[in-house]
């Protein structure tokens, strides 16, 4: 259910991206904003391409989890990622 709800949200945004990397721009976001990522930031190029940077305190479990869930995203044509040594997001 939850797929087919964000499906329904996505496809007027992609219809609406006039590019590759804009789609990508949209769907990386939804996905990381579903996933409740807050401690990454993220960029795409104009090929549609996203790399991700997690922050120091993500387990590699999550980490995986995020990716998988990129890579199953038709507008992100490919995923990059890697983790700094520090946080992007400090919980109180």
């Amino acid at each position: 259910m939850t797929r087919w709800i964000a499906l329904c949200l996505l496809l007027p945004a992609l219809a609406w991206a006039d590019s590759v990397e804009e789609a990508a721009d949209i769907a990386a976001g939804r996905a990381l904003l579903q996933a409740e990522m807050l401690n990454a930031e993220y960029i795409t190029n104009s090929k549609g391409v996203v790399t991700v940077i997690f922050g120091r305190s993500v387990g590699p479990g999550f980490i995986e989890a995020v990716v998988m869930r990129l890579k199953r995203e038709p507008a992100i044509r490919g995923v990059n990622y890697t983790q700094v040594d520090h946080d992007f997001c400090k919980a109180p």
